[in-house]
């Protein structure tokens, strides 16, 4: 996946100092000096699966890590998943506007 971003898979990541985790991707953004990670969800229609992700999201928003602010959601199902440039799309815009707002809260 190419943004133009120093895009990492499968970060290791602490939270709260004890909480292992391994979102998908990271995505540091060094000219807000902020972090946002990637988690792609592949069956959201199967409830198993839904249940065995709820606890990783609970562990994310614990340590402080929250979506639509630091956390992007990417949900597919058994028989669909988002195509790789609406993904780019996603990832881009959510960013952008996360760069945006640091720069209109200065002015």
């Amino acid at each position: 996946m190419s943004l133009g971003l120093d895009a990492k898979y499968e970060p290791l990541l602490l939270l709260n100092g004890v909480i292992k985790k391994n979102p998908d991707y990271s995505f540091p953004v060094h000219i807000i000096d902020r972090c946002f990670f990637i988690e792609f969800m592949g069956m959201a229609d199967d409830e198993g699966y839904i249940e065995s992700n709820y606890g990783k999201i609970e562990d994310y928003m614990r340590g402080g890590i929250l979506p639509n602010r630091d956390l992007i959601l990417i949900c597919g199902t058994r028989n669909w998943i988002p195509e790789q440039e609406s993904i780019k799309r996603i990832i881009a815009a959510f960013i952008n506007n996360a760069v945006l707002s640091v720069y209109n809260r200065k002015e």
